[in-house]
């Protein structure tokens, strides 16, 4: 018998949730009888609910239309949760999954001003050589396996439009750096910089025209680049 009253009870919060999840999707106050076709009741078990969350505050009934909207107490318990939680201690199981199903580090990481940030990391210990990157080191996008994927989400606004001149300004100004690509698409892509801790990745793009981004490791480095590249190129 108590296995069953404890069966029920789980059934009555699951419907609970499913009515105010369904609440929570409305752009608009809605009517009793559309939020019951919603979530498959009839229209007086929906009803018990609806009562419910409103008599706890959680939703509030329009006295003309009739029709139910949520209010804004959840959001002041998003808010509790929020300030109790850090989004590293949510994500850090995630983060120790990743590397216990690869065998590999597993790394939590945020961009900031185009550089990453470490914010957690998981390593494994049996491992004969171990990469450790503590909390907090910054690194450039361009140089980090991690930063390139960012870059990979990157559109083209964010990237530079240089001409032959601004490449000439760049080719005067910075140091080029040993190093050539060529990508599937016979893309070539030049390096240029004047530290050791920033760059500028210049691709051409054929008939005179080139695409560009860079960055520095820090904001000292990216100042020492601002110098050169200040008022050159233009935003595509």
């Amino acid at each position: 018998m108590a296995k069953d009253s404890a069966a029920a009870s789980n059934q009555t919060a699951e419907k609970l949730l499913l009515v105010l999840e369904a609440l929570a999707r409305q752009t608009q106050p809605v009517k009793l009888v559309d939020l019951a076709h919603q979530v498959g009741m009839n229209q007086s078990t929906c009803y018990r609910f609806v009562a419910a969350l409103q008599n706890a505050g959680y939703a509030a009934q329009d006295k003309e239309s009739g029709k139910y909207i949520l209010n804004l107490k959840l959001c002041s318990l998003a808010e509790m949760i929020k300030d109790r939680v850090s989004v590293t201690s949510l994500l850090h199981a995630f983060v120790a999954e990743a590397s216990a199903l690869f065998q590999e580090s597993a790394h939590l990481v945020q961009e900031e001003n185009r550089q990453i940030v470490y914010i957690d990391n998981v390593t494994i210990s049996s491992q004969s050589l171990i990469t450790r990157q503590y909390i907090g080191r910054t690194a450039p996008m361009y140089c980090t396996g991690v930063g390139k994927l960012f870059l990979l989400e990157y559109s083209p606004e964010e990237f530079f439009e240089f001409t032959e001149a601004d490449l000439a300004v760049i080719r005067s100004s910075l140091t080029k750096r040993p190093a050539l690509q060529k990508n599937w698409f016979v893309t070539e892509t030049a390096f240029y910089s004047n530290r050791p801790d920033n760059l500028v990745v210049i691709m051409d793009m054929e008939d005179g025209m080139y695409q560009a981004s860079y960055g520095g490791a820090t904001q000292e480095s990216f100042e020492a680049l601002m110098e050169v590249m200040e008022g050159l190129g233009e935003p595509i």
